[in-house]
């Protein structure tokens, strides 16, 4: 994704750390989409500057899967709102898992986004995340 978005003369750095989990495909497939999104939105509109790091974490603890996803950019503005499009499509994403959200967001210091669900044990087809 770095390859893909950065602009010449910008330096946005990635750090990641991925839990080695099994999920079904389809679930795998929501988290990759929902870092995808967020990559997009965060060199969009996190780092006017062109420089910056943006984190990713996976993990799983029992049953629970969570994804957290932060960049230490700009920050939302105050006139943010959870209904706009990009927000609507992370919610679509995540309801398809059943799971839950959270946000928060510092002027100047970034935002963090974490993503919460129960894997899906149903499924007999698996894909290594």
């Amino acid at each position: 994704l770095q390859d893909s978005f950065s602009l010449p003369g910008q330096n946005i750095r990635f750090q990641q750390s991925i839990s080695r989990i099994v999920l079904p495909a389809e679930q795998l497939t929501i988290v990759a989409l929902l870092i995808t999104e967020l990559t997009i939105n965060a060199f969009k509109h996190a780092f006017p500057e062109g420089e910056g790091l943006i984190s990713v974490n996976l993990s799983t603890e029992d049953k629970k899967v969570t994804l957290e996803f932060k960049d230490d950019g700009i920050g939302l503005n105050h006139q943010f709102q959870a209904n706009q499009d990009g927000f609507y499509i992370l919610k679509s994403l995540l309801k398809q898992t059943n799971g839950t959200y959270s946000y928060d967001s510092t002027p100047n210091e970034g935002t963090r986004f974490t993503f919460t669900f129960l894997m899906d044990t149903t499924k007999p087809e698996n894909a290594l995340a």
